[in-house]
Parts: C-alpha cells; sequence; structure tokens
C-alpha cells in the first residue's frame, strides 16, 4: 500500500494528500501527506491523524451555523458567538 501511496505522490505535485483510513477506537482520521523539497520533489511523506472530537469553532462558522436557526442582527450575533466561544475555553 505505501508503495502505491508514493508512486501516486510522484504522479504530481500536486498530489500530496490522501485519506488512509480511520481509527474508531480513538475516533480518528488518518493520512499520508507528502513531503517534498522546495523543488516539489518527493522526499519522504509523514502520517497525519486527525481526531474527529468536538472542537471550538471559528467565530464564522458559528455565525453560518446560526444563521439558519436565529437570523440575528450582526452585532447579537458577534455577542452570542463571543459566549459560546469564551463557555467552550473554559469547560
Amino acid at each position: 500500500m505505501i508503495e502505491n501511496v508514493l508512486a501516486w505522490f510522484k504522479e504530481s505535485k500536486d498530489n500530496n494528500v490522501i485519506y488512509i483510513y480511520h481509527n474508531d477506537e480513538e475516533n480518528k482520521d488518518v493520512y499520508m501527506v507528502a513531503l517534498r523539497d522546495d523543488g516539489g520533489t518527493l522526499i519522504g511523506y509523514y502520517e497525519k491523524h486527525e481526531y474527529r472530537n468536538s472542537r471550538i469553532l471559528l467565530a464564522e462558522e458559528i455565525r453560518f451555523i446560526l444563521s439558519f436557526f436565529h437570523p440575528l442582527p450582526a452585532d447579537k450575533s458577534i455577542n452570542i458567538i463571543k459566549k459560546k466561544c469564551n463557555k467552550a475555553k473554559y469547560n
């Protein structure tokens, strides 16, 4: 499998990340990421692990989500976003 991924990385400088599998036990996705030199030549790879656990949303993401449920003026939605972000930081 690794040889196939490395061959794909070598096909194009744009081929840089590929999903490998989901680890159910740790609730994370695993990717292979190409390492390239300044000229774009493949020099290796590493595994990237992304956990699917909840994270703090960016203000823009919260505003977008809230727009479906609570169409509020911008100033009010910003206050809601700040409260949610502050609450998430300390929980």
